[in-house]
């Protein structure tokens, strides 16, 4: 779960259509494969992806128990906190840095180990 939000999957996403939407999601134009990364809801399933939009699918569990959107006054701390944690470092749709946390005890001790990184539990959508 992300910060108890629901389950949190990789949705992997081999659409019949060159252009796709899928729920609560941005449209994106879509060729092949893509990789949508978002919380999935509660009633959303491989056989209900196809039948409602044509799309074949395999979830995959994603291993983070929180997100926190990052901040710094120092941009090349930043850069370097990013690239220090390549594996739990993703973006959101808008382009803002994330940190995923595999449990509390990752989360706590990476704030504490990064004093110039701001990790924001929430941010205003633009």
């Amino acid at each position: 779960m992300i910060d108890g939000r629901g389950p949190c999957a990789y949705l992997v996403c081999a659409p019949a259509a060159s252009h796709t939407t899928v729920p609560n999601t941005t449209p994106s134009r879509v060729r092949n494969t893509a990789k949508c990364h978002f919380p999935l809801p509660k009633n959303l399933s491989n056989p209900r992806l196809e039948a409602e939009y044509d799309l074949k699918t395999r979830l995959d569990g994603a291993p983070f128990q929180a997100a926190r959107w990052l901040d710094a006054d120092d941009r090349a701390e930043l850069d370097r906190f990013r690239a220090n944690n390549s594996a739990a470092s993703a973006e959101d749709h808008d382009g803002v840095p994330v940190f995923l946390a595999r449990n509390a005890w990752d989360l706590r001790t990476t704030i504490e180990e990064w004093p110039a990184i701001l990790f924001h539990e929430t941010r205003e959508q633009s």
